[in-house]
């Protein structure tokens, strides 16, 4: 299935709530949800891209063996960016501009400065996640 092209606007709780779906997730804006712009959960292998979260609680959150690809998104003003639990897998491909509070990458909670990229800031993370940047 898709999603494309759909605005979700302050939403109780998440915009896009995902379980065992291999889904594209497309051209969509999520702004003000009280939870989550989108949760991948259950297993789910999502393909998001070129979407802007904004003003959610966590941009995107994974768990429960879940594997999102996550392509060209713009993440920004949310308290958490994207959120990885353990038994789930991120990949993030190209740059998603970020000005959040916060990513939280497994157990680790790594706080960015603007204008800083994690590739040199934070040698220790995994590659898929090192080209994370703020701009």
């Amino acid at each position: 299935g898709e999603v494309i092209g759909n605005y979700f606007k302050d939403n109780g709780g998440d915009a896009i709530d995902l379980c065992r779906s291999d889904i594209y997730i497309d051209g969509n804006l999520m702004e003000g949800s009280g939870d989550k712009g989108v949760s991948v959960g259950e297993e789910s292998n999502p393909i998001i891209v070129n979407n802007l979260i904004r003003m959610c609680e966590i941009g995107i959150a994974s768990k429960d063996r879940s594997n999102p690809l996550i392509i060209n998104n713009t993440i920004v003003e949310n308290n958490n960016g994207i959120d990885e639990e353990p038994l789930s897998n991120i990949d993030i491909i190209l740059s998603a501009r970020t000005a959040n509070r916060v990513l939280r990458y497994g157990d680790r909670i790594v706080s960015f400065i603007p204008g800083v990229s994690t590739k040199n800031l934070l040698p220790d993370l995994p590659a898929k996640i090192r080209h994370y940047s703020i701009n």
